[in-house]
């Protein structure tokens, strides 16, 4: 009886050991694993990410695959896509004469066009700056046909194209850093460009099935994308066409708005001589008050009185001193007579021209409805390939020109230059 006894004893502990081991097995089936991905923004390189993956082994498919599949620890484990390196997706199109060849690499934040050689001596001669056909403005003649061309091939969703030269140094012949060429205006009392149209829309010419491209900027070398006259060059989109400035066309002259457009911080007077305050023509700093209020991100209640010299049709300072370095004082003999206008004067017309006040009054839409995110296509332009040099420069720059933040480097990138307010982005889009 004893005997009997103790073997049932050990035959219940031999079915409790079996199902403690039976539930370990179950308790082991969910196994997590850490992916380390690399992070291509160099803004975020500062962070490391990790990503986890969580792979059941109670759901298992057939690997047919096994190479491509190597990840896996054994076969029949189903592992996430995403644990798999992925290789650079890189687009290439020729157009149909074989004059152009676009490439993209989903790594890069641009697409690089590829023209001919004759067509590159003939930009940097400034050959091609001319009136647009069928348009009243002047701009880069070849720009439509790029324009055309690339819009075969990506979404029309850009408000600007940038097209960048792959250039060291600024061209000898080529007059300008960076330039601006409107493609439309749809907004009212923001004046009137020199061309004489208030409103206008040409980017139907330009392969722009929907209507959104507003202009087109021109940056003629590549180390200048960022710090550089880019932000200056966006700013005319909306400016200056309001100011009858008579200083450079469309600039703001000897007025204090001391903007991406030029002005002057203040006038101080010393000896019976008058200091003009950090006078400058071009691209230091942020984006002036009235500015933003053109460019449809702050009410007209926030700009302050707007001070000009008396006779502002007419320089202070020879337009031929292109040797002075922007930004810094000058010094003129006598007392220089000033007059003050409210932003209701100034946007009713008291400083415009007769073209001008074609398009004066309150800003329609207003920063309430007016649009704060902008797309831009940067195009790389060159005759040959990239090098891999040049590919990462460019990546950085536009990088951060788009970064949403303030970066330390003294250097306003789009963000920072409207205050937080407006931000650009670099998406390609294809159809």
């Amino acid at each position: 009886m004893r005997k009997s006894i103790m073997w049932l004893i050990i035959l219940v502990l031999m079915l409790l050991t079996a199902c403690q081991n039976n539930i370990k097995d179950n308790d082991n089936k969910d196994i997590n694993i850490v992916h380390n991905e690399p992070i291509n923004n160099h803004k975020d390189n500062k962070n490391d990410n990790a990503k986890a993956i969580k792979v059941d082994k109670s759901e298992t498919v057939e690997n047919n695959d096994s190479e491509k599949n190597n990840h896996a620890d054994k076969k029949g484990e189903k592992v996430s896509d995403s644990i798999i390196a992925k290789e650079p997706i890189s687009i290439t199109e020729q157009s149909e004469d074989k004059k152009y060849i676009l490439n993209y690499c989903d790594r890069n934040d641009f697409v690089s066009l590829t023209i001919p050689r004759t067509q590159w001596d003939t930009f940097i001669k400034n050959d091609y700056y001319s009136k647009m056909p069928n348009q009243e403005n002047h701009g880069m003649v070849i720009s439509q046909e790029w324009s055309n061309f690339i819009y075969n091939i990506v979404n029309a969703e850009y408000d600007f194209i940038v097209y960048v030269l792959n250039n060291d140094s600024r061209p000898d012949k080529l007059p300008m850093n960076g330039y601006y060429q409107a493609i439309q205006n749809d907004i009212v009392g923001i004046g009137t460009g020199g061309f004489g149209k208030p409103l206008f829309n040409y980017a139907d010419l330009y392969g722009d099935s929907n209507s959104k491209l507003q202009g087109i900027i021109y940056i003629t070398h590549n180390d200048v994308l960022y710090d550089g006259p880019i932000l200056h060059e966006f700013m005319h989109r909306w400016g200056n066409y309001i100011l009858d400035s008579d200083y450079g066309m469309c600039h703001w002259g000897n007025s204090n708005i001391y903007g991406r457009l030029g002005g002057y911080d203040k006038i101080v007077e010393n000896d019976g001589r008058s200091i003009i305050i950090k006078h400058k023509r071009y691209w230091e700093g942020s984006y002036a008050p009235f500015e933003l209020y053109l460019m449809g991100l702050i009410p007209k209640e926030e700009v302050p009185d707007i001070t000009v010299t008396e006779d502002y049709s007419s320089r202070i300072i020879n337009e031929t001193d292109w040797n002075r370095i922007d930004g810094e004082n000058i010094t003129v003999d006598g007392k220089i007579k000033t007059i003050t206008y409210t932003i209701d004067q100034i946007i009713g017309g008291a400083l415009s021209n007769k073209n001008q006040k074609a398009n004066i009054g309150e800003r329609i839409p207003s920063y309430k409805d007016s649009k704060k995110q902008f797309n831009i296509l940067f195009v790389n332009i060159d005759y040959d390939d990239m090098t891999e040099k040049e590919i990462e420069s460019m990546n950085n720059q536009i990088k951060l020109l788009c970064y949403e933040g303030e970066y330390d480097d003294e250097i306003y990138n789009f963000w920072e230059a409207c205050k937080g307010k407006g931000s650009i982005k670099s998406t390609v889009y294809f159809k």
